[in-house]
């Protein structure tokens, strides 16, 4: 039996005791949400990725698609003054794509120029880069740090546009030592929540099995994903969602959750 007014959120990392802005706006919503972190990052080819961020003459931007992607960044510009100099003073000359809000705020924190427009997925900022670059793009590539198993959607799309860029594997995603105790501690302890929202493909695959042996998966409860992509994985493994977020953030995916949890009206 589900908790009718309850909501578990499964991401790649918790809030790191600072405020929680997903939790914040559930909270202000009176829905009852708990949040898990369930994958751990390994960070690799930094080496590499500096060697390309001190040389900017050599691109025409910069794509970033996940916050991890930034942490790289700042990894590198750990005690490197050099570096952090080159950012703000000639990387910022340059555009950066980004994936989601939070991601184009960290990247101006950090010195780039973030480039302006509400991209939630892969789809829409391929649309922002081949419209940026519709009049032909300079012979430089775009530098493209990311995951080592990234989508594929924004290469092939830049790929059959003839846009150029070079691709670095900079992390990869592993479900972090505990997270088989941990989930189960959640859910066991809390009852079966109304719903579990994935916030991206790489954490539903971490999570699946241990849901599917606590029967924490429809019809016991609904499965939300924060956008296209995440839809399609869980729909991919033969799930259906109730409901996704419009864009990848709080409002939007509190918007979602309650428009689905309100009870339906009665006619007549």
């Amino acid at each position: 039996m589900s908790d009718s007014n309850q909501v578990i959120l499964l991401r790649a990392a918790g809030s790191d005791g600072k405020e929680d802005k997903y939790l914040k706006c559930f909270e202000d919503a009176k829905i009852n949400a708990h949040v898990l972190g369930t994958l751990q990052f390994h960070y690799m080819n930094l080496k590499f990725l500096k060697e390309h961020l001190l040389n900017p003459i050599n691109f025409s931007g910069i794509i970033f698609t996940s916050q991890r992607s930034l942490m790289a960044i700042e990894l590198c510009m750990h005690n490197h003054r050099n570096l952090s100099y080159r950012i703000k003073q000639e990387w910022s000359r340059l555009p950066a794509f980004c994936i989601g809000y939070a991601t184009q705020q960290r990247a101006s924190e950090l010195g780039f120029n973030s480039h302006k427009g509400d991209y939630g997925n892969s789809e829409s900022l391929a649309k922002s880069i081949i419209e940026y670059f519709q009049h032909g793009a300079e012979n430089k590539p775009l530098l493209f740090p990311g995951a080592e198993n990234r989508m594929k959607t924004l290469p092939h799309a830049m790929q059959s546009r003839k846009i150029s860029y070079i691709a670095i594997d900079v992390y990869k995603s592993i479900p972090r030592n505990d997270l088989d105790k941990a989930l189960r501690q959640l859910i066991l302890l809390q009852d079966i929540p109304r719903c579990i929202i994935f916030f991206s493909p790489s954490v539903f695959l971490a999570c699946i099995n241990i849901l599917k042996e606590i029967q924490a998966i429809p019809p016991q409860c609904s499965f939300v994903a924060i956008g296209l992509t995440t839809a399609k994985s869980i729909n991919d493994h033969g799930y259906n969602i109730v409901c996704q977020a419009e864009k990848p953030d709080p409002k939007s995916l509190v918007c979602a959750i309650s428009t689905f949890l309100q009870p339906p009206k009665i006619s007549g």
